[in-house]
């Protein structure tokens, strides 16, 4: 938990400096330009650090958020995910290969068309990277979930 909180007030002391460093001013569209980093996730084999960067869409008029992997040992962060709309709330599964995550990648939602999409749905995708597997179809969105001890 220390570490999780320190690394999370480490990014964001790393963003005000940078703001700061380049005397600008602060303005509604380079407030929005900041990259929040959020819901750090330590893998239960202490290998890997799982975290959100959240950064504004200026295109759809949206922050979209994506989850992030880095080696506890210190690195460059890698982007585990690529939706179309983002994902949140990162879950290790226990034996640190998987991380499961909320998002939502309907095409009729996204398309907006009325009545369509279910909302936010679990998936699963391996740290090597690849194609999120989708692990719910439910009527209603998930808002979350947990993994069972047995990672099932």
């Amino acid at each position: 938990m220390k570490r999780s909180v320190s690394l999370l007030s480490l990014i964001v002391l790393l963003a005000v400096a940078a703001m700061a460093a380049g005397d600008q001013k602060m303005t509604i569209e380079s407030s929005l330009a900041i990259r929040n980093a959020g819901a750090p996730q330590w893998s239960p084999d202490g290998k890997y650090l799982a975290f959100t960067i959240s950064e504004w869409n200026k295109k759809e008029n949206r922050r979209d958020t994506h989850i992030y992997l880095v080696p506890s040992s210190g690195g460059t962060p890698v982007r585990l995910t690529n939706g179309e709309r983002g994902e949140s709330s990162p879950q290790w599964s226990p034996d640190s290969t998987r991380i499961a995550f909320l998002a939502n990648r309907d095409q009729a939602q996204q398309a907006g068309q009325q009545g369509g999409g279910r909302g936010n749905q679990i998936w699963s995708i391996s740290i090597s990277g690849g194609e999120a597997e989708k692990i719910t179809d439910e009527e209603s969105p998930i808002s979350q979930f947990r993994w069972s001890p047995d990672g099932k």
